[in-house]
């Protein structure tokens, strides 16, 4: 048509980051990519990205158009060639054409004689199935042999589970209403584009059709990493090997056969690449508590987990020395209410990180399945542990109440862990005293109060620089703390002889004193 054209995107050097110029006499396609604005009047030198909304907003300012979001949906074609799936209920006559089958023949179950050939539709072959009578005419009729996809089926069996003997309906409103929607959905990230959006489908008919009151089929998603391994690749036959058949040294991996130097990749963990690792030799060497631990306190649920037998072995030695601190410490262990009026300094600190603890542990589970954050937080607290009961042994200061707090933090510490590693701690609360098992017992709450020191650490500096650290209680005055600042024998000794030109104390944060 003659009609002249312009440029009106110019792309982005990607080493320089600036606009170049397109030369319209070599474009044989337009450019549409992003870029810089250009001819474009008021627009110009604005990113393709923000003009994008610019020029909407000012195309509905002008009254003669406005923005819209359209999806791109399609008919679902549900019909399969399989037998495993709903069969639909549709007949074909000769007289009447498709007919629907009558509601008292429903559901249309599947035949028993099926030959699997693994070619065409395993429903052709049963004469018993395809052959029927027309609903209408009560003629010879031929029923469909295509089944539904079983999407159909498993769009909403998370439904059917709060009501799954109920013969009359496929779910009651009632109960479904009470229960749904589900809490928390967990599943590869594969079915966020599938399985998700046909439950999200299903669950919004059968609202519109009355039988459910909810809008949505699940509250939250964790979508879990993969468990990643060393794979080695053989060039010259192009197979993976099995981690049996490696030498490793320091300069590479080779076949133990053949001596051909490997490549060496971090995979997902497959039976086509040779990877896995066998959960009996696993189990055998360390226990089905350490592989547990390991595969929980590895990585967070949703990240990628690097396999490492390393990491087996240390959380084998962590429950080891969990059951030493439990069967080796019988003689310090004192039931009983802890009376915080009477507790020495060492002991609150104890009793003020067991409460962190719990409160960490509890947040990590229920807010986001951290599993390895609750775990983390726990190893921590034996360590403080440890200390604690080495400290007042050497100063002989373990009394009645020392022993209550070292009993009470290994007992809860016993509880928390055991969602992890329910078989040791079972047997550990049988050697703490208590009766019963560890499923039945109630889960620890914290005291809020319990979980904020009520000292505090201050730095001091002195033009800037930190100079000395003060340990005082969160309430101290500013007076108080900036007197003290000046009494510490590290502040003092880099202000004697100058002049102070400026002290600046903020209580709870840092003291800064400026002299020249």
């Amino acid at each position: 048509y003659d009609l002249p054209i312009k440029i009106v995107i110019n792309p982005i050097d990607k080493k320089t980051k600036k606009e170049m110029k397109i030369n319209i006499n070599n474009l044989i396609d337009p450019f549409v990519g992003k870029g810089i604005m250009t001819n474009s009047n008021k627009f110009d030198g604005m990113s393709s990205k923000e003009a994008l909304i610019k020029i909407a907003e000012y195309v509905e300012e002008l009254g003669f158009g406005e923005r819209t979001v359209k999806y791109r949906l399609k008919d679902w074609g549900i019909s399969r060639q399989r037998y495993w799936g709903t069969p639909i209920p549709v007949l074909y006559c000769d007289k009447c054409g498709i007919v629907m089958e009558k509601d008292e023949n429903l559901p249309v179950k599947l035949p028993m004689d099926i030959e699997f050939s693994g070619e065409g539709n395993p429903l052709e072959t049963s004469n018993e199935f395809k052959e029927a009578m027309c609903p209408k005419c009560g003629g010879e009729a031929t029923r469909e042999t295509d089944t539904m996809d079983t999407f159909v089926d498993s769009s909403w069996y998370y439904l059917r589970y709060c009501d799954p003997n109920n013969k009359d309906l496929p779910i009651n409103k009632e109960i479904v209403d009470e229960w749904s929607p589900v809490d928390q959905y967990i599943g590869g990230v594969e079915h966020a584009v599938m399985h998700l959006l046909y439950s999200r489908f299903f669950h919004k008919v059968l609202r519109d059709m009355g039988l459910l009151s909810t809008d949505e089929p699940f509250k939250r998603l964790l979508t879990q990493g993969m468990v990643l391994g060393p794979s080695y690749y053989e060039k010259s036959t192009g197979k993976y090997l099995f981690p049996d058949e490696v030498e490793t040294k320091e300069q590479g991996s080779y076949s133990k056969k053949t001596g051909e130097e490997l490549v060496v990749k971090i995979e997902k963990m497959s039976k086509s690449k040779n990877n896995g690792v066998d959960p009996l030799h696993m189990i055998t060497e360390y226990g089905a508590d350490a592989a547990r631990l390991f595969t929980m306190f590895a990585a967070p649920p949703e990240k990628e987990l690097e396999w490492n037998e390393n990491g087996l072995a240390g959380s084998s030695r962590f429950l080891n020395r969990l059951w030493r601190m439990v069967v080796e410490n019988k003689k310090y262990f004192e039931k009983g209410e802890i009376n915080l009026e009477k507790v020495s300094k060492e002991d609150k600190n104890i009793v003020m990180k067991l409460h962190q603890t719990i409160k960490k542990v509890t947040a990590s589970i229920e807010d986001n399945y951290h599993f390895n954050t609750s775990i983390a937080a726990t190893m921590e607290l034996i360590n403080e542990l440890q200390n604690y009961k080495v400290n007042i042994l050497e100063k002989n200061k373990m009394t009645s109440e020392s022993k209550k707090v070292f009993t009470e933090t290994i007992r809860t510490m016993v509880i928390m862990l055991s969602p992890f590693t329910p078989h040791i701690t079972d047997k550990l609360w049988e050697e703490l005293g208590e009766s019963g098992h560890l499923y039945e017992v109630e889960w620890p709450i914290h005291i809020e109060e319990l979980t904020v020191s009520e000292d505090v650490e201050i730095g001091v500096q002195v033009n800037g620089k930190l100079r000395a650290t003060l340990d005082v209680s969160r309430s101290i005055s500013k007076e108080e703390l900036e007197t003290l600042a000046l009494k510490s024998p590290n502040v003092i000794k880099f202000i004697e002889g100058k002049k102070i030109i400026k002290k600046i104390v903020i209580p709870g944060r840092i003291v800064n004193i400026v002299v020249k």
